[in-house]
């Protein structure tokens, strides 16, 4: 643990494009009951669809550098930031 961090943090499961979609749904099922628990979680994710349900801010980054920070909602209201970030 690092200092100063939550007790409980949860972090992504890899190589999920590679996965069934059976198996994704599932996973998105457990992620969304370990949110209802108040756990902290760090989602990295293209797919917009997937984490949209799961995550509170959105964070963007580029060549290790944070270029774009909101909610999710704000994030998902604002096809321009989608477009020129994610070409979605």
């Amino acid at each position: 643990m690092w200092p100063g961090s939550p007790s409980r943090m949860g972090s992504k499961v890899a190589g999920r494009s590679s996965l069934a979609p059976v198996v994704v749904h599932l996973l998105k099922e457990q992620l969304k009951q370990l949110k209802q628990t108040g756990m902290t979680m760090i989602l990295t994710e293209q797919n917009v669809r997937f984490v949209s349900e799961l995550g509170d801010r959105v964070y963007i980054l580029e060549k290790g550098t944070i270029c774009y920070e909101s909610s999710m909602p704000e994030f998902l209201a604002n096809p321009e930031v989608r477009q020129t970030y994610l070409a979605v």
